[in-house]
């Protein structure tokens, strides 16, 4: 294990790493960039669905939200 290091992080995408005097830097959260991709895609596959079937389909919002 390597002492001395300085914690960073950044927002956007999320990463966090450890950097040391040499430059050198170890990244502490392995994947983190990964699992932020795929929730990120599939939450926009999601909505694009979702604003599709009410462009395709403009009565369905209407009747799921008006009164019966």
């Amino acid at each position: 294990m390597q002492y001395g290091g300085v914690g960073g992080s950044e927002a956007f995408p999320p990463q966090a790493y450890c950097r040391y005097e040499d430059g050198s830097t170890h990244d502490l959260a392995t994947g983190t960039q990964f699992v932020f991709w795929v929730c990120f895609a599939v939450s926009l596959a999601l909505l694009l669905i979702g604003l599709w079937q009410a462009v395709r389909h403009p009565g369905t919002l209407v009747r799921s939200c008006g009164s019966p």
